[in-house]
């Protein structure tokens, strides 16, 4: 066999792929905010393509929730609501309690090994002060995992409607910043996982409902400083 005969294909990756990746990262990241207006003319502009894979961006990132597309080609950044946030997190917990639930039963030593392994990346990027934004993109690929070991297609793909949402609100409301929440997720995760080793479903509802409620407490609490900030903002404009 050649060398070359060794090499995987390469994965196709369209432009309005790549495009909504960058518009993605720039949501996440705060670049452009919640409400901000932008236009496909715009976007086309700055990234310095045509307005086609624009549109096709945007259309992806609205059925991902981060968008909002008007007419005239405008469309703007998510503003979530109060509601927006506790549909968001009570859908994430009813289905990640059925992953967990399903995962007793199903997980294999590799698939324990594969959460243990993103368990010590979680511990180590933690510990090292590394970013925040990669301290997000851990938890997040911790909880999908659990949710793929449930073996329910229809599960996961419920999961993945919500996933960049659920990183939305992290980001807003700066939940791995401003609080104990990552410190509490290694001890979270660790739980989850000697609960699947030992097929103890209470142990583990227990420490996952603790988990994603102690995310949504934050989430409306810091959602409700947020309209107490911008609220004395506009009372200081008058």
């Amino acid at each position: 066999m050649s060398t070359t005969d060794a090499l995987d294909p390469v994965e196709r990756i369209s432009l309005g792929d790549l495009v909504a990746e960058r518009i993605r990262q720039a949501i996440l990241t705060g670049a452009l905010r919640p409400g901000q207006r932008v236009t496909e003319d715009e976007l086309a502009r700055v990234l310095g393509i045509s307005r086609s894979p624009v549109r096709q961006a945007l259309i992806q990132l609205e059925h991902e929730g981060l968008i909002v597309r008007e007419r005239n080609q405008r469309a703007s950044v998510v503003c979530m609501s109060e509601e927006d946030i506790e549909e968001v997190c009570t859908l994430r917990l009813s289905l990640e309690t059925l992953a967990l639930e399903r995962a007793m039963a199903r997980a294999t030593a590799e698939d324990i090994a594969e959460l243990e392994g993103l368990f010590r990346k979680y511990s180590k990027c933690l510990r090292s002060g590394g970013p925040l934004a990669r301290l997000v993109e851990l938890d997040l690929a911790f909880h999908e995992q659990l949710v793929h070991i449930s073996r329910h297609s229809r599960l996961l793909h419920a999961w993945e409607g919500i996933r960049f949402q659920i990183s939305y609100l992290m980001f807003t409301c700066n939940i791995v910043g401003e609080s104990e929440f990552p410190s509490l997720c290694d001890v979270w995760h660790s739980e989850i996982i000697e609960a699947l080793r030992r097929k103890d479903l209470a142990h583990g509802t227990q420490h996952l409902r603790a988990h994603l409620e102690n995310a949504y407490d934050v989430f409306r609490t810091r959602y409700a400083q947020q309209a107490i900030e911008k609220q004395e903002g506009r009372d200081h404009a008058i």
